[in-house]
């Protein structure tokens, strides 16, 4: 049916970021892009996702280059499930891309959807293996390290969420640091 989402996230320091990365590297890790993405949230109108769990996004991401900036952008819409681990932010995620923001936000809007909140980040992404580590600043939050992988059995999420944690621990992310907050609930948490 879908791909479960095996992710860990980490608030950091940019000299934290920079001895990650040089760990990431010597271990064989490779840097792939650096994008801007603009993450816009819609709730749901007969249910409450903040109480569920869940989200539903429109992601648009441009390469940051100027040279590649004539490239067409990714435009991605992608829900999100509800948490299925209590040591991660693992969780069910269906996406797939779309050609038309504007449309595909007239439709769900039509549906009774509303947007909730738009995250601004700048992404570095690097990749080792079958894992994905990004490096986020996010406008209003800061500084983030996510490592993450994907599975489609729910009876692997365990093995690679000790993966990441493993890996989080070698690059010396600090375990106190990591969240299972996105980075939308951690937006709103700061205005209550």
């Amino acid at each position: 049916m879908g791909i479960f989402e095996v992710e860990t996230k980490f608030g950091v320091t940019e000299a934290q970021v920079q001895k990650a990365i040089k760990r990431l590297m010597n271990k064989g890790g490779t840097k792939i892009q650096s994008v801007t993405q603009e993450d816009i949230y819609y709730g749901h109108p007969m249910r409450a996702f903040a109480e569920t769990d869940e989200a539903l996004r429109i992601r648009y991401q441009l390469p940051e280059t100027e040279e590649k900036r004539n490239d067409t952008p990714v435009i991605e819409l992608t829900y999100k499930g509800p948490k299925v681990d209590e040591k991660s932010k693992t969780r069910l995620e269906l996406s797939v891309n779309i050609d038309n923001r504007e449309r595909s936000e007239a439709i769900l809007l039509a549906l009774g959807f509303k947007r909730v909140r738009t995250v601004r980040k700048e992404r570095e992404y690097y990749r080792l293996g079958e894992i994905h580590f990004s490096v986020d600043r996010v406008e209003g939050l800061g500084l983030f390290i996510e490592l993450e992988t994907e599975v489609r059995q729910e009876s692997r999420i365990e093995e690679k969420r000790n993966l990441l944690l493993e890996l989080a621990e070698n690059l010396g992310l600090d375990m106190d640091k990591s969240t299972r907050l996105s980075y939308l609930e951690l937006l709103i948490s700061q205005e209550y």
